[in-house]
């Protein structure tokens, strides 16, 4: 524990003296689906901070959160969609939950997928677990994309003002919201063995496509030749 709050402080006084690169690559890792111990809230708090005290553009740190965050959730969105059902039709068959749970829980979750992605990824400790479930019941692609970046404006934007607001005494807040979570790390096997899944899929799919070439008969086709014009009397 000592050894992460190091670490946390080692980020902070990094994201002090480097806020655009810290905010866009730790927010880019986060998003990813790797937690750290320093969560993306504290970093955006810390540039509304940066920004009420005249040393930082909130608009710029805002355009740089979201960024950060549709190219984060868009890779784990696609490792959920490749192999995120696979993973979790696994777990339910160990805890011995019916498929049709699952099915319940995407036709609820393609009805109400904008809320859901807009309210689920506003809500601290479920911003992984939303784009996973996007992913794994396999919500298209543009209307993930388009809450997303609505959740992470308004996200971006309503933690630069409470950084704003509680800047004089910001380390005290960051400190209340550090926190190694076990969900964290739960979401983080869930996405590696995701990605192992999808990569399996991708390499079947590959030796499965070769074994089909190779066992076509070949043919050959011989070319087209025009036939000479008859003659009179032939």
């Amino acid at each position: 524990m000592d050894f992460l709050r190091d670490f946390a402080d080692a980020l902070l006084d990094f994201a002090g003296g480097h806020l655009y690169l810290a905010l866009f690559v730790l927010l880019l890792i986060e998003e990813g689906g790797i937690p750290l111990p320093v969560p993306g809230d504290t970093v955006i708090l810390l540039a509304g901070a940066r920004a009420a005290e005249g040393e930082g553009n909130p608009l710029v740190a805002a355009a740089l959160v979201v960024a950060a965050t549709l190219i984060g959730s868009s890779g784990l969105y696609w490792v959920s969609r490749l192999g995120g059902m696979t993973v979790l039709s696994r777990i339910c068959r160990w805890l011995r939950i019916k498929e049709d749970r699952l099915d319940t829980v995407g036709r609820w979750i393609h009805r109400y997928r904008g809320p859901a992605i807009v309210f689920g990824r506003l809500t601290p400790g479920l911003r992984t677990a939303t784009t996973m479930a996007a992913g794994t019941f396999q919500v298209s692609y543009p209307a993930f994309l388009a809450y997303t970046a609505l959740s992470a404006t308004i996200w971006a934007f309503l933690y630069l003002l409470l950084g704003a607001a509680v800047s004089d005494f910001y380390r005290t807040v960051a400190a209340y919201l550090f926190r190694p979570s076990p969900l964290a790390l739960g979401l983080l096997a869930f996405a590696l063995s995701a990605l192992g899944a999808a990569i399996w899929q991708w390499r079947r799919g590959l030796r499965r496509r070769a074994e089909a070439r190779r066992a076509a008969p070949l043919s050959y086709q011989l070319p087209d030749v025009e036939a000479p014009p008859l003659r009179p009397g032939e």
